[in-house]
């Protein structure tokens, strides 16, 4: 099994053991601006951080507070659902919230080290998050998050 297929797997059984119907995928995303893209809670660059950061505004990031996002969180698609919980130094805390996986709509924007989500969950928010481009399960987690009809990695 290859190195990103294990981490992949590690991060399907991390959110597996707070949720009661078989994970997909899960990965590890930040808040839009917030440069914590790193599963294990350290940022990619202190000053590359706050310079996109400032650039990006604290729109982003005060719109992903009002729907309840952390600054880091995981999310996990199942068959029928999207959960997502806060994170902190790689562990799965609390529930922030489950929607219906056809409630979940989004779009996605390459940057160099991340991809850009912006995700509607139903009628709740907006929120723009970021998902590291070689974090382990982020690919899996995509596709599944961009097209509901999915049912595999």
């Amino acid at each position: 099994m290859a190195l990103a297929d294990r981490h992949a797997a590690r991060y399907r059984d991390l959110a597996q053991e707070h949720i009661p119907e078989v994970v997909l995928a899960a990965g590890y995303v930040s808040t839009a601006g917030t440069a914590k893209a790193s599963a294990f809670g350290g940022p990619m660059s202190g000053v590359l951080g706050s310079a996109i950061g400032e650039r990006i505004g604290r729109q982003t990031q005060e719109e992903a507070a009002r729907a309840g996002f952390p600054p880091s969180a995981w999310l996990a698609v199942t068959t029928s659902r999207v959960y997502a919980f806060a994170a902190e130094r790689g562990e799965v805390g609390a529930l922030i919230g489950v929607w219906d996986r056809d409630a979940v709509t989004g779009t996605k924007a390459e940057r160099l080290a991340t991809t850009r989500l912006s995700l509607r969950f139903g009628t709740d928010a907006r929120v723009q998050l970021e998902a590291r481009r070689w974090g382990a399960g982020n690919h899996q987690l995509l596709r599944l998050l961009l097209d509901p009809t999915r049912t595999g990695p």
